[in-house]
C-alpha cells in the first residue's frame, strides 16, 4: 500500500494509539516512546499536526517510518490499518529489533 496521501493528524492518531506510545510530545515533530515488557526500546518520529488535514512530505514520511523500523509499504499498512499492535511487535522480532 502507498504511504502518498497519509496525513498528519491521521499517522498521529493511528500510530501513538496503536502502538501505545507513552510521553507524547511536540516539538518542530511529535515524538512519542515505545515500550515492550515495561522497557523502552525506542523513540517514534511523527509529523506535527500543523497542516494535519494535507500530505506529510515524501522527507518527512521516510523518517517517519525508518524511526519505527518500517518499509514504506509496512508504514502505510500501520497508519491505514490492517497491522495491528500484535502484527507490528511480530514485525519487529522478524528484523531482529525486539529479541527473544
Amino acid at each position: 500500500m502507498s504511504t502518498q496521501n497519509l496525513t498528519a493528524k491521521d499517522i498521529i492518531r493511528t500510530v501513538t494509539q496503536k502502538l501505545s506510545l507513552r510521553d507524547v510530545r511536540t516539538t518542530s515533530e511529535t515524538f512519542g516512546d515505545f515500550y515492550f515488557d515495561g522497557k523502552y526500546l525506542f523513540r517514534v518520529k511523527m509529523p506535527n499536526e500543523h497542516g494535519a488535514r494535507t500530505s506529510v512530505s515524501p522527507g518527512l514520511l521516510k523518517a517517519c517510518r525508518e524511526s519505527a523500523f518500517l518499509n514504506s509499504g509496512e508504514y502505510a499498512d500501520l497508519v491505514r490499518c490492517p497491522i495491528s499492535s500484535e502484527k507490528y511487535v511480530e514485525l519487529l522480532h522478524e528484523k531482529g529489533i525486539i529479541k527473544g
